[in-house]
């Protein structure tokens, strides 16, 4: 298990051919997790597949586990930006929550390395901070909407209620990603079926 200080980069280039080295970097892990998986992810395989030398990929990065984190980071702000765009008012909660998970799903079927990151990131001793951090994020902002949907417990209530919806979807989102078209339309309705219910018992008492 790498120690703390490990999981940090070792810059952050913000701009210019070094940020688009650091993408190009973060994009090839991504899909590597998909391809090989996490144990198999090395610095060699990521500089292989960035077409970079592992000499760039140390310039930025001491390990494989600072290079998950950095992408943990960006996956998170995508997720963030996701739900500021989607928990907009529409006068209709369930059209919203519908709106919000078929987002989910896209993000969770389509984005390279972005279901294998998750599972990464839940199981791992070393960066489940990491995810917790990120599930306290997205709690903070559905807890915040919630208030418009007539929800008025105490924010800590509010956050737990969030906590336990974005549980329930990452139990089932797996299982709709391996899923045909068919059978991930099934589990997306039920999800949804089951959060709105959830909800609707706070909502419509």
């Amino acid at each position: 298990m790498p120690k703390a200080q490990t999981l940090e980069p070792r810059r952050r280039p913000t701009a210019g051919p070094a940020r688009k080295t650091v993408e190009r970097i973060l994009a090839s892990t991504a899909e590597l997790l998909d391809d090989v998986g996490f144990d198999d992810l090395n610095t060699n395989l990521i500089a292989e597949h960035a077409n970079v030398n592992v000499a760039s990929v140390y310039k930025y990065f001491p390990n494989k586990y600072a290079v998950l984190t950095a992408l943990a980071d960006s996956m998170r702000d995508m997720q963030l930006e996701l739900l500021s765009e989607r928990l907009e008012a529409q006068g209709d909660w369930r059209g919203e929550l519908g709106a919000l998970l078929d987002a989910y799903v896209e993000l969770f079927i389509s984005r390279p390395g972005f279901a294998t990151l998750a599972a990464v990131l839940a199981s791992s001793p070393s960066l489940r901070e990491i995810d917790q951090a990120s599930l306290a994020a997205e709690a903070r902002l559905i807890a915040e909407r919630l208030v418009d949907y007539g929800i008025e417990e105490k924010r800590a209530d509010r956050e737990a209620m969030a906590r336990v919806m974005l549980e329930a979807a990452r139990g089932v989102l797996p299982l709709v990603r391996l899923a045909g078209p068919a059978g991930r339309k099934r589990l997306t309705r039920e999800l949804r079926r089951m959060l709105e219910a959830y909800l609707a018992g706070y909502i419509e008492e």
